[in-house]
């Protein structure tokens, strides 16, 4: 019995991807990629200010702390 050839056209076609698709595909994949990394980032900043908005408390607590300690003496 004779194999028959398949149309490989057709099925290239049907695999192949049109390249705005791999664009699109592609645009869409850069798109997360950036929302994670800026999420990432945006969590550290946010982590760094709030840390540093607790020390700036705690030192104007002790300025405070040390400015009526100072009253009481004189």
């Amino acid at each position: 019995m004779k194999r028959t050839r398949r149309n490989r056209t057709v099925q290239s076609e049907l695999n192949r991807w049109r390249w705005w698709e791999v664009r699109d595909l592609k645009q869409r994949w850069r798109m997360k990629e950036m929302e994670k990394t800026e999420r990432r980032r945006s969590a550290v900043t946010n982590d760094k200010t709030a840390t540093s908005k607790a020390k700036l408390m705690e030192k104007l607590e002790y300025k405070k702390k040390k400015k009526q300690k100072e009253r009481k003496r004189k």
